[in-house]
C-alpha cells in the first residue's frame, strides 16, 4: 500500500509540474483572417471557428488579417470592429517584417474561402475554409 501512495504522489508532481511548465510557455498560434469582401457570407463561420480556436488550452493568440494586425499575444481572440470589405489581395502577408508574429509563431492558422491556388505561397500554413 505504501508503493500505491508513493507512486500516486509522484504521478501527481509529474503531472502538476507539466501543467505549470505549459501555462508559462504556451503555444503561440497566429491566427490570420481574409477580411476580404468574399468573405462576407462565411463572417459568422469565421466567428465560430475563431471561438473553437480559441478554447485551446496551453495557448496564446495573435490574430491578424491581411489588411493589419488585430491584436498580438492574448488569450482569446477578438475580431470585433472588423468586417469583410475590399477585394481579396493577400500581398502584404507575404512581407514577414510587417506582422513579426509570424516569425514568432508555433502554428499558423489561415482562415480563408480563398482558392488553393490564391493560399499555396503561405507554406507550412494551416489553410481552414470558414464554411468546412
Amino acid at each position: 500500500m505504501i508503493w500505491l501512495g508513493a507512486a500516486v504522489v509522484v504521478l501527481g508532481g509529474v503531472v502538476l509540474g507539466y501543467h505549470a511548465f505549459r501555462e508559462s510557455n504556451p503555444d503561440q498560434v497566429l491566427v490570420v483572417v481574409d477580411s476580404s469582401f468574399p468573405m462576407q457570407d462565411a463572417w459568422n463561420d469565421v466567428r465560430a471557428k475563431l471561438d473553437d480556436i480559441d478554447d485551446r488550452r496551453y495557448s496564446e493568440f495573435a490574430l491578424i488579417t491581411e489588411k493589419r494586425r488585430v491584436h498580438t499575444w492574448s488569450s482569446a481572440l477578438d475580431l470585433d470592429g472588423i468586417e469583410p470589405y475590399a477585394p481579396r489581395d493577400f500581398s502584404g502577408l507575404e512581407n514577414p517584417a510587417d506582422y513579426p508574429e509570424i516569425d514568432d509563431a508555433s502554428e499558423i492558422i489561415f482562415i480563408t474561402n480563398a482558392d488553393a491556388g490564391e493560399t499555396e505561397v503561405f507554406d507550412g500554413w494551416k489553410v481552414v475554409d470558414p464554411e468546412a
